[in-house]
């Protein structure tokens, strides 16, 4: 700001800051003369809670400094508007409230501090945006101490203890108050005095840093240095008495990797616990809080090191709190007959809970916290344990999914009798399609070696398909090869991971990649991520293409031969089984197209060589009959009345290129006949030549009988009137069929070149 705006100092007020303490998770609503800090659920005029922001602030200071007219204007405006209309309010004592959560952290305190300054001076003070960056850096986790400098503690380390002292929350944090006051006047008087510049970033409140570890040395603060010199001792028994372990944690990339943990066995009362731990060389911290009955306590916070990363991974707790808190309503129904006693609005949406007090899950911390109720958990802390370091927490579960494969090998499949079999029922496709339906059969089969878990069921079966018409007087061939049909179906509790474990168990089996692969997968929520889900899904396809981008968790995903065809959201309704049904219909159709265009240019391409080389041989008779067949009985590329078929279909032919090979193959057949032709008009010329040949030997012997028996003659028949007559008559006769038999030739070669 260019100038400082009008303050409750120069209004002439007396203010009387009230606190109060709201729950975790707590919703507010602009209240006149509050302000809620870190809690409340809602960024708004009064209300400033980070968690709200979608991850654009990473704490409430933060938030405070960027939204200051949701403090000012709200607490002010009315004051200011009667100020400027001439009323006077100085000596009037004014008491307006700060809520935020119970026992409030260091990002509580000090968003409260920087709402004083900035209601009281009219505007934040000059220290305001290091003492932000300091304090994201701590809320966010990504402070590191130096655990071998007892010296080197800065000032929130002190308030850490002071959150130990168990004193009342107001008290707390007016204490908490008034530490910040005297640490920022001690480093503030320390860098003018060792000629520094002002104090204007977050590393100034570093140790190391003018007056940044000066509140050791003060008095005022005695009681919380005594508690920190004396944690080190404290923490050595707490790590003597727990568990160090190592674990598996999926990233933020989409894969796992193996974490060293720390699990406290008893209370943890040392101030400085998690940052012992991470010193320690273990980034995943399991701590216990409150002892309740035998086995049991009251809070468990389960933190991850946010800067800790392998490799360039970095692991994430996504899907830990969800899974608590499914198991949390387990443990709650059976204490109170089938009730969780917990109500009100969820907390969070989006089915992850059904009340305002679940487990914390950690989402505005990159999900490096998962914390229990405020009201407390009752799950058995050994359970707790398990389910984050045994039970693959993140896992992705499935509303639904199937996997179809399909092969154009059968041969490791058993085939049962026609008994069983059955035609393939029509419902669903275009009336067009009956024929197809009606002229092809389908058999159940097994494949032998599948062990498939019993969270997936398997179904396999062979399909027939129709056959084409053949050459006259021979039996018709099928227009394309059966095909193994393997169904991999989802059973309740199934997730991706099981899914793609129970399809790789077939895959092994019959020793090679299907043909074709389609899968319907719809993830549920709040799990490990968009991305675990993306990377699990195209492994499920084995895919290696282009990434799908991030997938909202939820939407259902069809895959298709490595590719991600459909991908649009799902609603919480099943599929109907018409539905469920046309999926499979609409690939064995797509399959279908695809083999019988292939085996038609496959025996186009066999014609020549089944002809032993010699064009004149070439039988193209019943590939012709069998496409006609194929192209006015079969071929349909509208297949479905219903809109889900009908998008299926559109996308599986443009990933085979059905209309492009059926052009192809059409063309291909177009020069067959064209061909077939020539070889009729060649036969046609060669027998004409055989004929004439003959007619010419035949003339030729007739003509040299007539001169031989004209010369043996006696004279009076050579002399004879009639014999020449006959013989004029005769000449006549064999040049006008000579004429006419020209004309009737030349008149073919004219019509067969015009219909060429």
């Amino acid at each position: 700001m260019l100038r400082a705006l009008i303050g409750a100092k120069e209004l002439g007020l007396v203010t009387e800051w009230r606190f109060g303490f709201a729950g975790f998770g707590q919703r507010a609503a602009s209240t006149p003369g509050v302000i809620y800090l870190d809690t409340g659920q809602d960024i708004a005029a009064g209300v400033l809670d980070h968690h709200a922001g979608g991850g654009e602030y990473d704490c409430t200071a933060e938030l405070v400094a960027a939204r200051r007219e949701d403090v000012y204007n709200h607490l002010l405006a009315d004051l200011l508007r009667r100020h400027l209309g001439g009323e006077s309010f100085k000596g009037i004592r004014w008491t307006p409230t700060i809520i935020t959560h119970r026992s409030p952290d260091w990002d509580g305190v000090v968003s409260a501090h920087l709402v004083i300054r900035l209601v009281e001076d009219g505007d934040l003070p000059d220290y305001a945006e290091a003492l932000v960056q300091y304090t994201r850096e701590v809320d966010q986790g990504r402070y590191r101490l130096d655990c071998s400098n007892p010296g080197a503690r800065a000032a929130h380390l002190a308030y850490l203890a002071l959150q130990n002292m168990r004193l009342s929350p107001v008290e707390q944090m007016r204490r908490g108050l008034e530490l910040i006051e005297r640490v920022v006047a001690q480093i503030t008087a320390a860098r003018k005095m060792a000629g520094c510049r002002r104090l204007s970033h977050g590393s100034h409140f570093h140790p190391g840093e003018p007056g940044a570890t000066q509140w050791v040395e003060d008095e005022w603060f005695a009681d919380l240095r005594k508690l920190l010199e004396s944690d080190g001792e404290q923490f050595a028994r707490e790590w003597a008495a727990g568990r160090r372990i190592e674990v598996e944690l999926p990233t933020e990339q989409g894969d796992t990797v193996r974490v060293p943990a720390f699990v406290a066995t008893r209370e943890v009362t040392s101030v400085l616990n998690k940052y012992w731990v991470r010193g320690a060389g273990c980034p995943l911290f399991i701590c216990p809080y409150e002892p309740g009955e035998e086995g049991h306590f009251r809070r468990v916070v389960i933190s991850l090191d946010p800067e800790w990363e392998k490799d360039g991974r970095r692991p994430t707790l996504r899907g830990l709190g969800y899974a608590l808190e499914r198991l949390e309503k387990v443990h709650r129904e059976q204490r109170n007959g089938g009730m969780d006693d917990r109500g009100g609005v969820a907390r969070f949406r989006g089915g992850y809970c059904d009340n305002d007090d679940p487990w914390y899950d950690g989402r505005d911390f990159n999900y490096t916290i998962v914390d229990a109720p405020n009201s407390g958990t009752y799950i058995p802390f050994e359970a707790i344990v398990a389910t984050a370091t045994a039970h693959h927490f993140w896992e992705v579960p499935l509303h639904s999914g199937t996997v179809f494969l399909v092969w154009a090998n059968n041969e490791k499949a058993t085939v049962g009798g026609r008994s069983g079999g059955f035609k393939p029922q029509s419902e669903g496709l275009v009336e067009a399609l009956k024929s197809f339906c009606n002229d092809s059969y389908e058999r159940p089969a097994e494949i032998a070696g599948v062990e498939v878990p019993n969270f997936a069921s398997v179904s396999a079966s062979v399909r027939e398909f129709p056959k084409g018409l053949g050459r006259v007087g021979s039996p018709a061939k099928p227009l394309c090869r059966p095909l193994l049909v393997v169904e991999v179906t989802a059973r309740a509790g199934c997730s991706i991971e099981g899914l793609t474990s129970a399809r790789q168990k077939v895959v092994d089996a019959m020793g090679e990649l299907p043909d074709y692969s389609l899968t319907r997968a719809v993830p549920r929520t709040h799990f490990a991520g968009p991305s675990r889900a993306e990377v699990l899904l195209r492994e499920l396809s084995e895919a290696g293409g282009r990434p799908a981008g991030e997938l909202a968790e939820g939407e259902e995903v069809l895959l298709f031969n490595g590719r991600m065809l459909v991908l649009h959201k799902a609603s919480d309704r099943h599929l109907s089984p018409r539905e469920e049904q046309i999926d499979r219909k609409v690939l064995l159709y797509a399959a279908f197209l695809n083999e019988a265009l292939a085996e038609f240019s496959r025996r186009i391409t066999g014609l020549l060589k089944d002809a032993g080389g010699a064009v004149e041989n070439v039988k193209a008779e019943e590939v012709c009959r069998d496409f006609l067949v194929f192209q006015t009985r079969y071929f349909q590329t509208e297949v479905s009345r219903v809109p889900r078929g009908r998008l299926l279909m559109e996308n599986l032919a443009a990933s085979l290129g059905l209309v492009e090979n059926y052009a192809e193959v059409r063309s291909e057949m177009e020069r067959l006949d064209q061909f077939e032709r020539q070889l009729a008009v060649d036969r046609e010329s060669r027998s004409e030549r055989v004929l004439q040949g003959a007619l010419f030997f035949v003339a030729v012997s007739g003509v040299y009988q007539t001169l031989l028996a004209y010369l043996t003659a006696p004279e009076t028949v050579r002399e004879s009137a009639k014999l020449w007559l006959s013989a004029v008559v005769v000449a006549v006769l064999a040049l006008w069929l000579f004429v006419r038999s020209h004309r009737h030739r030349k008149r073919g070669r004219i019509w067969r070149g015009g219909s060429e």
